[in-house]
């Protein structure tokens, strides 16, 4: 983490905002996680996206403003949503929990074994950490090739994300706050009627430009060339 801090306030002090947010850490939550659609469900580590993590924290409050344990082994809830794009185009959308309670398994020695194996694999033991030597190592030389970069590779900046201006206002509420997030915009989704009036804003706070219109002559041309 400190040469993560020190290459963030390095990229602050040269004006790089896009590149400082990006070493900024995050808050994100990793569980076991059992696939119910698979054939012979195992525990599987998943860490939570912003949007699905936040979801859930919601739905945990039932009508009474009391904490439902969904992850209770024997009398939790499933939860399910879908998943749509590949990468960082991935978006999880539809998340809802069940309204029936149901154990991790319908065999008591499987559920035993299951509970046996997470209890004996505790998650800070399953992730990697890396140190300091290697971490600057990864990324010492990553600010060298920013610095030195030349004035026309910024005229590339408009392809820093990985989502267009048509995807962007495509997405759902869910879709855009994680946006928001991975992006430490200032939106509030509260003050917005629209998600396309949300998409509009972020787009232009993101320099994302829309699609530009073609205009009569570009028609004519096209027309000339058979198109």
């Amino acid at each position: 983490m400190i040469q993560f801090a020190k290459n963030d306030q390095k990229a602050m002090r040269d004006g790089d905002e896009e590149y400082a947010k990006k070493l900024e850490p995050r808050d994100r939550q990793v569980v076991w996680l059992l696939d119910r659609n698979a054939d012979d469900p195992q525990p599987q580590l998943w860490i939570l996206p912003f949007n699905v993590d936040k979801e859930l924290a919601v739905r945990q409050i039932d009508e009474d403003g009391q904490v439902v344990a969904i992850d209770d082994p024997e009398e939790g809830y499933d939860v399910t949503f879908r998943k749509q794009g590949k990468g960082l185009k991935t978006r999880y959308i539809g998340i809802d929990v069940a309204r029936r309670q149901s154990p991790i398994s319908d065999d008591e020695d499987e559920a035993d074994e299951i509970l046996q194996f997470i209890t004996e694999n505790p998650i800070p033991d399953c992730l990697l950490f890396r140190d300091y030597d290697y971490i600057a190592k990864q990324f010492g030389g990553k600010t060298k090739d920013r610095d030195t970069r030349s004035d026309d590779d910024d005229s590339d900046d408009g392809d820093a994300f990985e989502f267009s201006w048509e995807e962007l206002h495509e997405m759902d509420w869910n879709e855009l706050e994680d946006i928001i997030e991975d992006n430490d915009l200032d939106f509030d989704v509260d003050d917005y009627d629209d998600e396309s009036e949300l998409a509009d804003d972020i787009a232009e706070e993101l320099d994302i430009d829309p699609p530009r219109k073609k205009s009569g002559r570009d028609k004519a041309r096209r027309m000339r060339r058979g198109r």
